[in-house]
């Protein structure tokens, strides 16, 4: 049996630039079979449900992540800044 660690340098990484010129890796971006089928089994409102749940997750990290290296930021600041990381997917 594979462990994640063989399983993950076994697959071919092929890079690309992004449009901010950035080297993106496309061999893990791709979705995992396994889950796609899990996902298939849901229905549409899950599914919603799921995203919903990842795009918070996701804004409450980026929130922290701007709270934590711009101490000195107002809220109103750090919401801006927040907001403007999720609408350009800039880190």
């Amino acid at each position: 049996m594979a462990t994640p660690t063989s399983d993950m340098a076994e697959q071919s990484v092929s890079s690309e630039r992004s449009p901010r010129g950035r080297v993106t890796s496309t061999a893990l971006d791709a979705p995992d079979p396994d889950m796609m089928a899990v996902l298939r089994g849901k229905t549409p409102a899950e599914r919603l449900k799921i995203a919903n749940e990842m795009w918070r997750f996701a804004f409450r990290m980026t929130r922290a992540q701007v709270e934590k290296t711009r101490p000195g930021m107002s809220a109103e600041e750090v919401a801006r800044e927040t907001a403007r990381r999720m609408a350009n997917g800039s880190w």
